[in-house]
């Protein structure tokens, strides 16, 4: 079999797993709220998957696939799906800006390259990105040194928050144990004096009762011989008289 033949039969075969794989991916290509759309869905656009520096488009999975099938679009630049392609083409010529001028700090497309950025120091994006990437290590390095430095300060700052609560509790659970033992003292002394009030009531009114009785008794014995006293007092019999009072 011809190198021909074995590579048709290769992009065949891809093709299918290709078509097998948008089956399977179609339910989770639905897109939802916020999600880049893809260019080339005519009635339902689905989720767009990747986005092609080349062709300034994005594809869902299913349109995708040209893209991993034919040589010539199998070299285009695909990257993460943007919703931001517009901010990649050079607004005066209309193409993707893929070169940083360093002279004028800009990117550039290939036409600003050999109109009013020619002769200046141009290199490709990805060079540029390297670049400067190499200058991030040590912004981010600060970056996060002060993150952490603002984590340690909350960090220390919560405990102080903390601590001062725990104190309060303590003080409060303290004092409502303090308080709560004087009430109690309180109580128990408020109930021994009303004992000892309620016991002097019993005794003096038991001896009151006692000498009331004893009151009543005489009087009814007085007004008895007051009573024997009147009738002798009225007696017309003069012997009866003497008799008593002798």
């Amino acid at each position: 079999m011809s190198q021909s033949s074995l590579l048709d039969l290769d992009r065949s075969n891809n093709t299918e797993k290709s078509r097998r794989s948008s089956s399977r991916n179609q339910s989770r290509s639905q897109a939802k709220h916020g999600d880049v759309l893809c260019d080339f869905c005519t009635t339902k656009r689905q989720k767009a998957e990747k986005s092609c520096l080349v062709c300034l488009a994005s594809y869902c999975e299913s349109h995708l696939q040209t893209h991993y099938t034919y040589p010539t679009l199998m070299k285009h630049k695909l990257v993460k799906a943007t919703g931001q392609m517009r901010e990649k083409i050079c607004a005066q010529h209309d193409k993707l800006m893929e070169a940083f001028c360093r002279s004028d700090q800009t990117l550039v497309c290939v036409l600003c390259m050999m109109d009013e950025h020619k002769h200046h120091d141009i290199v490709p994006a990805g060079t540029e990105r390297t670049e400067k990437q190499k200058q991030l290590g040590p912004t981010l390095h600060k970056s996060q040194q002060r993150i952490d430095q603002r984590i340690k300060k909350w960090q220390d700052l919560r405990q102080a928050v903390e601590s001062v609560q725990h104190s309060a509790q303590t003080v409060l659970e303290e004092n409502e144990r303090i308080f709560t033992e004087l009430l109690q003292l309180i109580e128990r002394k408020y109930n021994d004096v009303k004992e000892t009030i309620r016991s002097h009531e019993k005794i003096t009114v038991n001896r009151g009762e006692i000498l009331l009785d004893r009151l009543e008794e005489e009087i009814t014995l007085l007004k008895k011989r007051h009573n024997n006293l009147e009738k002798l007092s009225r007696t017309d019999d003069h012997i009866h008289f003497l008799q008593v009072r002798s």
